[in-house]
């Protein structure tokens, strides 16, 4: 009799469990729908594909690097695959950061070789360092990024990291960061810490007026104008700066043909000010240790096409539709020699028309 009470309980309890993993599951779905997915490419995905991939082009930056995959799939497709881009997106930025990357995810694989002794990996051709001036300032408080546990340790750099100072909120970021793969197609999971569900579910129940939305777009562009205007001040850090003249000389001393690239800003949140004392001070900065070491800079903060409607709501990436302009424009003009570098047996011309 007691058995088969408890084989009941367990029943009823198995029940109530997969009941309300249905629930949830049900709700995610829901939540999908209103607040749609948009996974993004991390520092573990380009690296997974550099194990698999010989590229004759790298690009290294912060999350604005994602778009030179999109730029890489229209390049491999107007070269035949004779140019392959292989995009490193480093979330947050950060020129220490991107070295960190460089030292210690991407140069074993980039310098593996096989029994014979040669690089399994040898098409590289081409390296392009995609930044701006943010990049160069320090973190907020000091010390280290947090963007590293977060988005390029693996399992051994967090263990080393214990071992030397504990649990403490810097390594944790790894913890928190493999949580958030782990459920990175549940929409209720990342949206922690947003609030874009409510946010959009009160939209659809009761839409703000204009006027509001016009009054926070003002407010948000003034914030950024503020934000850039004093720039000045904490741009150009040292340790930064060293580790992007470490970065350059890596890939000279390799042979590897370097490019910088300052990635385009919305015009709008550019007051006069933010681009004297900050863009264009930035700019000369880099563009003079670029002449020193006779590389190449492609400023491209004013040149490019993009206009306020092209970027996201958070006035720092770019919309898909941005982004589909950039490309064509870019290939067509700076990033030409990435086109002309390849042997095609098409010229640029005839396939503009595949073009995104």
């Amino acid at each position: 009799m007691e058995a088969d009470m408890n084989r009941a309980n367990w029943l009823i309890l198995t029940q109530i469990g997969i009941s309300a993993i249905l629930v949830v599951v049900v709700v995610d779905m829901l939540c999908r729908w209103l607040t749609p997915l948009h996974p993004l490419r991390e520092v573990e995905d380009a690296v997974a594909d550099l194990r698999h991939r010989d590229p004759t082009v790298l690009v290294l930056g912060s999350s604005h690097a994602r778009t030179f995959t999109l730029l890489g799939q229209t390049l491999k497709h107007l070269t035949q695959g004779q140019q392959e881009v292989l995009a490193v997106p480093v979330e947050y930025g950060k020129l220490g950061s991107y070295e960190w990357v460089l030292q210690h995810r991407l140069r074993p694989l980039l310098e593996e070789t096989n029994r014979q002794g040669t690089l399994r990996r040898s098409r590289l051709r081409h390296f392009i360092l995609v930044t701006e001036w943010w990049d160069s300032t320090p973190v907020d408080g000091g010390g280290p990024a947090y963007n590293l546990p977060a988005r390029a340790w693996v399992l051994g750099d967090f263990l080393r990291d214990v071992g030397q100072n504990g649990f403490t909120p810097y390594n944790q970021n790894y913890l928190h960061n493999r949580w958030m793969r782990l459920f990175r197609h549940s929409t209720l999971m990342q949206d922690r810490g947003h609030g874009r569900i409510l946010l959009n579910l009160r939209q659809w129940f009761r839409p703000t007026p204009p006027k509001v939305v016009q009054q926070r777009y003002e407010k948000k562009v003034k914030n950024w104008r503020d934000k850039i205007e004093v720039g000045f001040k904490r741009m150009g850090h040292p340790h930064h700066m060293a580790a992007f003249n470490r970065i350059l000389d890596y890939f000279q001393q390799r042979q590897i043909e370097v490019t910088v690239l300052l990635y385009p800003r919305m015009p709008g949140t550019l007051s006069p000010k933010g681009r004297l004392d900050t863009i264009d001070a930035f700019a000369a900065l880099l563009r003079q240790e670029c002449d020193k070491r006779q590389i190449r800079l492609l400023d491209m903060t004013y040149t490019s096409p993009l206009q306020d409607t092209d970027f996201a709501e958070d006035f720092d990436h770019v919309t898909l539709e941005g982004n589909r302009k950039f490309i064509r424009w870019s290939l067509d003009g700076p990033l030409n020699f990435l086109l002309q570098d390849a042997v095609v047996s098409a010229s640029p011309a005839s396939a503009q028309g595949s073009r995104p």
